[in-house]
C-alpha cells in the first residue's frame, strides 16, 4: 500500500504540459531519486509533493488523507525538500533566516537560542 500517491495529476504552464494524467506512488521510508533531462518536471514534481506548487487536476493522498494546498501543519511536517537554489534571504543572518522560516511555516518546536 502506498504511503503517498499522486493520481491522475495534470500540470501545465500555459501551453507547456508537464504532467498529463500521471500517477506516482511511494512507500513509507522509501528513498527516491528523480533523474532526467532538464525541463522534464523533476523539480515541479518535488514542489507538488511538498506543497509548494499546485496541480491543475488530480489528487494527492498522504497516508489515506487527501492533501490540498496549502497543506496543514501535520502534513507539512512529513516532508523535507532541499531545492537546488537556496531560499535564504541574503540580508538576514543564518539565525534570522531560521527564525523567519520557522515563523512562516508555523514551526512551534523551533527555539531561537
Amino acid at each position: 500500500m502506498a504511503y503517498l500517491s499522486l493520481k491522475e495529476i495534470n500540470k501545465s504552464y500555459g501551453s507547456k504540459v508537464v504532467f498529463h494524467h500521471q500517477d506516482f506512488s511511494f512507500s513509507r521510508n522509501e528513498i527516491v531519486f528523480f533523474v532526467g533531462k532538464n525541463g522534464v518536471g523533476k523539480t515541479t514534481l518535488m514542489e507538488i509533493i511538498v506543497g509548494l506548487n499546485q496541480i491543475d487536476e488530480g489528487e494527492i493522498i498522504l497516508d489515506k488523507r487527501d492533501l490540498k494546498v496549502p497543506y496543514d501543519l501535520s502534513s507539512r511536517e512529513k516532508f523535507s525538500f532541499l531545492p537546488t537554489e537556496d531560499q535564504l534571504i541574503d540580508f538576514l543572518t543564518a539565525r534570522e533566516n531560521l527564525s523567519y522560516f520557522a515563523e512562516i511555516y508555523r514551526i512551534k518546536k523551533y527555539q531561537d537560542k
